[in-house]
C-alpha cells in the first residue's frame, strides 16, 4: 500500500492509493504542536492501512524544505516544525519510503496532469491564498532547485521593498481584519487585484509559460476576464499571453500530485 498526504498550515490531507486513484481522502485540522501531529498522523495511517504494509508515502509539506528535502528550514504557519526530522519521523511511523516536496509543487504536478493545466507542456502554477507561492511544471515534471520556488517574494514596489505577499490572506487579515473575499472597498480590492495582476505578469516574463494556473480561496472572487484585460495593458514583448485558468482540483491538488510523484519516484513493482 502506498499513501499520500498534504500537509497545510490549517489543514491535513492523507489518503492511499492504487491503480484506479487515491481514496476517498482523510482531513483533519493541523496541529500547531508537531509532537501532537505525529500523534495525529499515527491515527490517520492505522485507519487508511488497516494493517496492511505501506510500502511508500510521498506528499508536501507548507514551507521551505532543506536540500536534502527531509526537514523544513523556513515554515512561517508551522512553527513548531522547523528542524525536526519529518521524513525520518513518518517513515518511523509508517514503515514506508518517504518523499517529501513543497505542498504548492505538489499542487502545481497535480494540475498539470489532471487538473487545468493537463493539455499544456509548460504549466507555470501560482496560488494565492493565506501565503502566495507557486510552481514550475515542465512536460509533467517538476524542476529541481536548491531551495524552492518562492514567487510570493517578488518585489512589486521596489522602494517600499514591498513583495507580492502583502496581499496574502494573512496579511489582509492583519490589515483589515477581513479575508479578500470579504472586502467590500473597491477601492481597496483593486489595489489587492493590481498586484495580483503584477505578480501574473512577472511570473509570465521570468517562466513563459502556455498556462498559469490560479489556486487558493483568493481567487474564489476572482474574474478571470478582468485579469486578462488587466494583464493585456502590460507592454509584454511575446506575441501572445498564455491562458489564464483556474485551478480544477479544489482542495486535493495536492494529493494528484502527490499520486503522480510517487509513481515517478517509487513505480509499482
Amino acid at each position: 500500500m502506498n499513501i499520500v498526504f498534504d500537509i497545510g498550515g490549517t489543514k491535513m490531507r492523507f489518503a492511499s492509493v492504487d491503480g484506479s486513484g487515491i481514496s476517498e481522502p482523510i482531513v483533519i485540522q493541523t496541529p500547531s504542536d508537531y509532537i501532537e501531529s505525529l500523534a495525529e498522523i499515527t491515527e490517520i495511517l492505522m485507519k487508511i492501512s488497516k494493517g496492511q504494509k505501506i510500502e511508500c508515502m510521498a506528499g508536501g509539506v507548507a514551507g521551505v524544505l532543506s536540500r536534502d528535502g527531509k526537514k523544513l528550514c523556513v515554515a512561517p504557519n508551522l512553527k513548531t516544525w522547523i528542524g525536526k526530522p519529518l521524513a525520518e519521523d513518518l517513515s518511523r511511523l509508517s514503515g514506508a519510503k518517504v518523499f517529501i516536496k513543497n505542498d504548492t509543487d505538489m499542487v502545481a504536478l497535480g494540475e498539470a496532469v489532471h487538473g487545468a493545466g493537463k493539455d499544456e507542456r509548460v504549466v507555470a502554477y501560482l496560488t494565492f491564498s493565506t501565503g502566495i507561492g507557486g510552481s514550475l511544471v515542465i512536460a509533467k515534471n517538476l524542476l529541481s532547485y536548491n531551495f524552492g520556488f518562492e514567487p510570493g517574494f517578488q518585489i512589486i514596489d521596489s522602494q517600499d521593498k514591498r513583495h507580492l505577499h502583502s496581499v496574502a490572506g494573512t496579511e489582509l487579515k492583519e490589515k483589515y481584519g477581513l479575508l479578500f473575499r470579504d472586502i467590500e472597498d473597491e477601492k481597496v480590492r483593486k489595489e489587492v487585484l493590481t498586484d495580483v495582476v503584477a505578480g501574473i505578469h512577472n511570473t509570465i516574463v521570468f517562466w513563459s509559460p502556455d498556462v498559469v494556473v490560479l489556486g487558493g480561496g483568493m481567487t474564489e472572487t476572482f474574474v478571470l476576464e478582468d485579469l486578462k484585460n488587466e494583464l493585456a495593458k502590460f507592454p509584454f514583448r511575446f506575441p501572445e499571453l498564455p491562458k489564464l485558468k483556474l485551478a480544477g482540483l479544489g482542495d486535493f491538488g495536492g494529493l494528484y500530485g502527490s499520486m503522480e510523484y510517487l509513481k515517478k519516484h517509487y513505480p509499482a513493482k
